[in-house]
């Protein structure tokens, strides 16, 4: 299988900052401290464009280094002239409108103003059903070999190139997240309950990306910048593994 380089390979350790949520003063100094690879602006409700404009603003400010990329959840509130944009396909949907109907929707309204070659189609692959994220989309609870093979058809049905494993506040299934590894050969992203540097280490050591929410927000047990070292320090990521095999 020919692989090709993920425009977010390099980025090991990523935060996502959501436009409905206040950054405490304090957080945005570890953020600067941590040197996130890249900064992605999204967040499940009540997002508008002027908080998504407020927030990267406030980015611009703190953190001007990073590249700033965009989860579009809503397409009214898609901010022009960023690095690049991250489209949400929630492969285990219940409904067809967070799988295709809101993505095709958007293409009709926006047409040849969609910059595809700065667009990464992100395979959600939500496993907290207590979570905001799945509410809203109505996804559906799944048990493990059930999660394996929608990985499996993510890559080999859909051709999807990112599968983003979605446990949203809640620490995930390590183990699964191994399986789904070794499963998913395209950019493999963790993303729920990164408080400490044993889970930072844990998750990123089976996946390409680690991103940190939740932890921007609430207190953790270890600093933005030791969790973004412990991801960093962890085994190599696997599309650099995998790219080494071809």
């Amino acid at each position: 299988m020919q692989l090709q380089r993920h425009p977010w390979s390099n980025c090991r350790f990523i935060v996502k900052l959501d436009p409905d949520r206040t950054v405490p003063a304090a957080a945005w100094q570890q953020l600067q401290e941590a040197e996130p690879d890249l900064v992605l602006v999204g967040g499940t409700e009540r997002i508008t464009y002027a908080k998504v404009a407020d927030l990267l603003g406030l980015i611009a400010l703190h953190l001007p280094v990073p590249p700033i990329w965009q989860e579009i959840s809503d397409p009214h509130c898609v901010y022009p002239g960023l690095a690049g944009y991250a489209v949400p396909c929630v492969i285990n949907s219940a409904s067809p409108e967070w799988m295709i109907g809101a993505h095709a929707e958007a293409i009709d309204r926006f047409g040849d103003l969609i910059p595809w070659q700065s667009i990464v189609v992100e395979g959600y692959l939500i496993l907290n059903p207590d979570a905001a994220v799945a509410k809203l989309t109505n996804a559906i609870p799944l048990p493990d070999s059930l999660a394996l093979a929608y990985a499996q058809a993510a890559q080999t049905i859909w051709n999807l190139q990112t599968l983003y494993v979605e446990y949203s506040g809640r620490w995930g299934d390590i183990e699964l997240l191994h399986k789904l590894s070794e499963r998913f050969r395209g950019h493999l992203i963790y993303g729920g309950g990164v408080d400490s540097v044993e889970r930072a280490s844990a998750c990123a050591s089976g996946s390409d990306s680690v991103i940190i929410g939740n932890a921007v927000y609430e207190t953790q047990r270890d600093s933005l910048a030791e969790l973004a070292t412990a991801i960093r320090s962890a085994a190599p990521s696997r599309s650099a593994r995998l790219l080494s095999e071809v």
